[in-house]
């Protein structure tokens, strides 16, 4: 995975409950973002995770998921959200976190494994997932949501459906407080005519 676009992100002192919010708070908005549900979200450790989403992505894919146009889109957005956890941490952060991005890479590793036999076709299929995304989160507009999300993470340590889609529509009536956001380097604010 080429991890060149966060080669001019500076390394941030953040705590790991900072990280592991904006992990999820990433995975979370990505669901929202593709008009996906899921339960909740949480950064209490539950046995291995730090945190989690639960949503309605953990039906299995299978190989005529690949095959169907209609369907392939079920997979793509599998990979999106789970992309979206690593690179929203690593914008917060400045720096991939070793542990969380190899578990969900391992997920995603798995999944594409099945349609894409061949390394070379694998990992361009996979670049360019990870490459959408990391270009997707970080617009300002959506890099304002995960934050707002995240904050709110921090301070309940867990949201329902609801409770995130409440913190967008409220975060998307107070834009204007934009100076509160924790801006990553690199962010791509959309300028309209």
């Amino acid at each position: 995975m080429s991890l060149d676009p966060l080669s001019k992100f500076k390394p941030r002192k953040v705590s790991d409950l900072e990280r592991v919010a904006y992990h999820e708070a990433g995975h979370a908005y990505t669901y929202r973002y593709l008009n996906k549900r899921f339960i909740d979200v949480t950064i209490i450790p539950n046995g291995d995770t730090l945190g989690c989403v639960r949503g309605d992505l953990r039906s299995k894919v299978t190989s005529k998921d690949f095959e169907d146009p209609k369907k392939f889109y079920k997979v793509i957005n599998k990979l999106v959200i789970g992309y979206a956890g690593n690179i929203s941490d690593a914008l917060f952060s400045g720096q991939i976190d070793d542990a969380g991005f190899r578990s969900d890479m391992q997920k995603i590793a798995d999944l594409v494994t099945k349609y894409f036999p061949d390394k070379e076709e694998r990992s361009a299929f996979q670049d360019w997932i990870w490459l959408n995304t990391f270009n997707m989160l970080r617009l300002e507009t959506n890099w304002y949501y995960i934050d707002a999300i995240a904050k709110e993470l921090l301070k309940r340590k867990r949201l329902t459906e609801d409770e995130v889609f409440d913190i967008i529509a409220d975060s998307s009536r107070n834009m204007g407080s934009i100076d509160e956001l924790n801006k990553p380097p690199g962010l791509i604010q959309i300028k309209e005519n």
